[in-house]
């Protein structure tokens, strides 16, 4: 005889005490992992508020030689050799890498130009001292291109003029020069230029190296300013770094 009673209480406390175990579980498991989520996301952002040495920026590394940086970026479009003195300094007469002639090379000519990127060698067939980049190009604007800066350090272009104290520290050089202040971190590597309180202008550069004719020098006195009388060629971009 088969029992067919279909009001026959099924056991259901066992049932709730599982689902309510199995909702702690998942709850206590979202928890852990927010909890692990928000502290990864603060490390990074402590992390990578740390100001650090770069020795390359934009794909170009410095001591890099001629060849390597043409290999990767291609030739430049406008060349600088020779620093001519002017009243208070000197000036860069800037070429097309189009209007030289066969008798003459692209490595004959110590910075390079690329659209709004700079890439200075210590010497004509010298290395890599020098690596820049401006926010703004007027050859690309009028093509219609565009043109951006890679973080130098952690610090982008507008970036305040107070955020670079507290990021760095007191700068080895502060100076401003008509409409524009230069500040440079040497243990950084890096030196910003600034308008209005914010920056435009990002170059990584070997600390003591000192623009002066078409080769490197190094300042004897310490005006910071370029004068033929005190300046001394340097090979190769280690030279300031062993000298110190």
């Amino acid at each position: 005889h088969i029992n067919r009673q279909k009001n026959i209480k099924l056991p259901t406390d066992s049932i709730k005490l599982q689902n309510l175990f199995f909702s702690r579980k998942f709850l206590m498991l979202t928890l852990l992992v927010s909890f692990v989520a928000v502290c990864t996301y603060f490390i990074y952002i402590f992390i990578s508020s740390i100001p650090n040495k770069q020795d390359s920026y934009e794909g170009i590394k410095l001591g890099m030689t001629m060849k390597e940086v043409r290999y990767i970026n291609g030739q430049p479009r406008e060349l600088i050799k020779d620093k001519q003195s002017i009243f208070g300094g000197f000036s860069s007469p800037i070429i097309s890498s189009e209007a030289i002639d066969s008798t003459d090379s692209i490595f004959n000519y110590p910075e390079w130009i690329y659209k709004n990127k700079a890439i200075k060698f210590d010497k004509a067939n010298g290395s890599v001292v020098a690596i820049s980049c401006k926010q703004f190009s007027a050859e690309a604007f009028i093509n219609g291109e565009e043109v951006s800066c890679s973080p130098l350090s952690g610090v982008v272009i507008g970036t305040l003029e107070d955020s670079l104290e507290e990021r760095f520290g007191k700068p080895d050089i502060s100076e401003i020069d008509g409409v524009t202040k230069i500040i440079e971190f040497k243990k950084f590597n890096t030196r910003f230029y600034l308008a209005e309180r914010k920056v435009y202008y990002l170059e990584l550069k070997v600390p003591d190296w000192i623009e002066g004719s078409n080769l490197t020098v190094k300042e004897v006195s310490n005006s910071g300013k370029f004068d033929p009388s005190t300046a001394v060629e340097v090979k190769s971009a280690n030279d300031f770094l062993d000298s110190k």
